[in-house]
């Protein structure tokens, strides 16, 4: 769960079970949900939206659906409620992200905004290499 505020807007992003990501807006009453969600993050079968991490300069949350295999993290903007783009942690750099190869899920990922502004996620293990890991980091333009 994270609480986003930036401008006017003071919003509340939550993951759910089917994929789902949901949202809603805690300046009004009763906080309903968000115009334009919940966003689906694809996966098949469906796993829990999870492990989320806020962009305030950009306005991007970083939202991860760890027990997918592969895992993959989704990049949405809050403001569109448009997914940006997928990353998908397989080392196939299929979508052009270069993400290694995470063989026990992705898990929670924290905004650094110096440097330019990124985004840091942990990864347990590498290539079924036992425990261990790295935090592996993209930048919301990438």
């Amino acid at each position: 769960m994270v609480v986003a505020n930036f401008g006017g807007a003071k919003q509340l992003w939550a993951g759910d079970g089917p994929s789902l990501l949901k949202g809603f807006d805690l300046a009004l009453p009763g906080s309903p949900p968000l115009s334009g969600t919940p966003i689906n993050t694809g996966a098949v079968p469906p796993t829990r939206v999870d492990e989320m991490a806020f962009d305030p300069r950009d306005h991007l949350l970083l939202v991860a659906n760890q027990r997918r295999r592969p895992p993959f993290a989704t990049l949405v903007d809050t403001q569109s409620k448009a997914i940006v783009t997928k990353i998908t942690f397989n080392g196939a750099n299929a979508d052009g992200h270069n993400a290694p190869n995470a063989t026990n899920g992705i898990e929670q990922s924290v905004w650094d905004p110096s440097h330019g502004g990124r985004f840091f996620i942990s990864i347990p293990e590498l290539n079924g290499g036992g425990p261990g890991g790295l935090p592996c980091w993209t930048s919301p333009g990438t």
